[in-house]
């Protein structure tokens, strides 16, 4: 009975719906939208980071550059970290409610999961089947359901192993060529462990077994892969390589953060998930565990159970000691959230327990299957039970047409929302200054942080506060607030707050004081009130305004990535755009113009008297 064979299309098929009934039961339960109630899983970095990108990525999908935040974000850097996986394009077909296509699509990864660790398994018999649902449920996946962004790569593994070991064996490297570019494409970041582990499980097939010419075919077909995603690797390596966290390297001696039995206590089922900083969530079922120690009394060669049980304590080493951490996590060290590769420790120890299945005696493999079938449902609805939810009206806590900024004024402005929404540009379709993302630059948030502006995440983040200095200077025309904001003037009520127009706003460019570029010291007050005066030649706020506006400026094309215009200047000065200088490419009068730093950070291009054409590039 336990070791009936199944069809392949029934094993396959099987291997695919278990986990997905599973995993909507746990959500019916769970009374997610649409399923019975409003609660959803846009929690965490979901409610402030995934879902506002998603809802920009259902409106400009293709998109390079975005006003949405930060004042100018890389969509492709942004998208190549968080929202590359081909099946987010499902979405569309849920425009009018993206929570529920979200909900969705995160059930049909726990089904694709168990139908790619199908292809991989080599026993098609119900011992096999509750492999495939217990690779589904692992600790990773219950646990990490929120983070939308590093799941790709938990279905594709045992895809990815599969056409390795085709590779191997001297077949067709299709199979593998196309798993590596989704897992690099889908997030290049979780790509990383996905390909150290490649290279660990190459070696291992090799000794096994030596099949000549197979690390040259490894290495060339690994690099096609690589090669294919390079457009959206180079645009993602350089806004990581810029962010605040690419300075952070490893120091300090070597130290172990929570000790063995920490760690070993997460292969048991009913843990909490680990979600701050305790030690990673390493469960893929009890049963399978023990399961997985028989193949030491397995027919398999001493060489085989040497190298698995030497790669199984490698990470569970991995899970506890610093320097191996800050390896798996591509030399940095994760701001919460441990273990982000291990599935690959629960794919490791499923696919030994095929193995170690055979060695249990005949009498404990009918008990066993039992067991692991139950510990399945269990631990599926358990992970699901406890993961993190928020009631719907949390993530959109106002409507479309409240937010709405898009038919109030004409030309180029920038809006927001206080208090403010992480992202709430992205989530709304404004030109904003909020941003919350992993790829932000460093030298962005030290900008953003010197004026005053509120932070989360250590680096990754800017929340917009009102203060008039950069309010002008940003051109943040109309804000949606609690409350009245001195200088502001009320136009309507709108969901129960006020909506404000900012008379003293500025274009997207304006024209400032030859000395706009020098040096401006201080934090907070002092540097706003430093870098308008440096703007307007030492002039308090009212004359200042007056200053920037007398020279006009005319817009003839402004978008993310290009902003093209003419002014008649009645003097030398520098025409200072409220976009980054990183990046930015000029040209005035048709020729190329050199870039001056205002503030540090503002795009900035000298100019003397007279009639000029402009175009700003990124």
């Amino acid at each position: 009975m336990t070791e009936k064979k199944l069809g392949g299309r029934r094993f396959h098929a099987s291997a695919f719906l278990i986990p997905l009934v599973l995993c909507l039961v746990g959500f019916i339960a769970l009374r997610l939208r649409p399923f019975g109630g409003g609660n959803t899983l846009i929690a965490f970095d979901a409610w402030g980071q995934y879902y506002p990108m998603l809802r920009q990525f259902l409106r400009d999908p293709f998109g390079s550059f975005s006003f949405s935040g930060g004042l100018l974000s890389d969509l492709a850097a942004q998208r190549a970290y968080y929202c590359r996986s081909p099946l987010w394009f499902l979405l569309f077909a849920f425009k009018k409610d993206p929570v529920v296509g979200v909900h969705l699509i995160s059930a049909l990864r726990f089904g694709l999961s168990g139908l790619c660790f199908s292809f991989w398994c080599k026993r098609r018999d119900l011992w096999g089947l509750t492999a495939c649902a217990a690779y589904a449920f692992c600790g990773f996946a219950t646990a990490f359901m929120n983070q939308f962004l590093w799941m790709d790569a938990w279905v594709l593994l045992p895809l990815l192993c599969l056409g390795l070991r085709k590779l191997h064996e001297g077949k067709k490297p299709w199979l593998y060529f196309i798993c590596l570019a989704l897992v690099i494409f889908s997030n290049f970041y979780i790509a990383w462990p996905v390909c150290v582990f490649l290279v660990f499980f190459a070696c291992f097939m090799q000794l096994e077994k030596r099949e000549k010419g197979f690390f040259l075919r490894f290495i060339l077909w690994s690099a096609a892969a690589g090669a294919v995603c390079s457009p959206v690797l180079y645009r993602a390596a350089r806004a990581v390589l810029a962010a605040k966290s690419a300075s952070m390297g490893f120091s300090g001696g070597l130290a172990f953060y929570h000790g063995p039995l920490a760690v070993l206590r997460m292969l048991l089922p009913a843990n909490q998930p680990s979600l701050g900083y305790g030690a990673p969530n390493l469960y893929f079922g009890l049963i399978f565990a023990l399961a997985a120690m028989c193949v030491l009394f397995s027919k398999k060669s001493l060489a085989h159970k040497l190298i698995f049980i030497g790669f199984f304590v490698f990470m569970l080493v991995s899970a506890d000691l610093n320097i191996l951490d800050y390896f798996w996590h591509g030399l940095h060290f994760p701001n919460q959230l441990p273990g982000r590769w291990s599935f690959i420790f629960a794919f490791w120890g499923l696919s030994a327990a095929l193995d170690g299945f055979d060695a249990l005696p005949d009498t404990l493999k009918k008990a066993a299957l039992v067991l692991a079938a139950v510990e399945v449902v269990f631990a599926s609805q358990w992970g699901i039970m406890h993961a993190y939810t928020v009631p719907y009206f949390r993530i959109e806590p106002w409507s479309a047409e409240t937010a709405d900024f898009s038919s109030l004024g004409e030309g180029f402005y920038r809006c927001e929302i206080v208090p403010q929404r992480d992202n709430g540009g992205m989530l709304y379709g404004y030109n904003g200054i909020s941003y919350y993302s992993s790829t932000m630059a460093a030298e962005d948030y030290d900008f953003f942080r010197r004026l005053g502006y509120g932070v989360y995440a250590q680096n990754v983040s800017v929340r917009y506060r009102p203060y008039r200095e950069t309010d002008a200077v940003f051109g943040v025309r109309y804000l949606l607030s609690e409350t009245d904001v001195p200088g502001w003037t009320l136009l309507e009520e709108r969901g129960g707050r006020m909506l404000l127009e900012n008379p003293n706003a500025l274009g997207i460019c304006f024209y400032a004081h030859p000395d706009a570029d020098r040096t401006v010291s201080g934090e907070g007050r002092a540097f706003r009130v430093g870098l308008f005066r440096a703007l307007t030649g030492g002039l308090y706020f009212n004359e200042g305004i007056a200053y920037l506006k007398s020279t006009q400026i005319e817009l003839s094309l402004v978008t993310p990535g290009r902003v093209e215009g003419s002014f008649t200047a009645d003097r030398e000065g520098i025409l200072v755009f409220s976009l980054p200088a990183r990046g930015a490419s000029v040209t005035v009068d048709g020729r190329p113009a050199e870039i001056v730093r205002v503030g540090g950070w503002l795009c900035g291009v000298r100019t003397g008297a007279g009639e000029h054409e402009f175009c700003l590039r990124y």
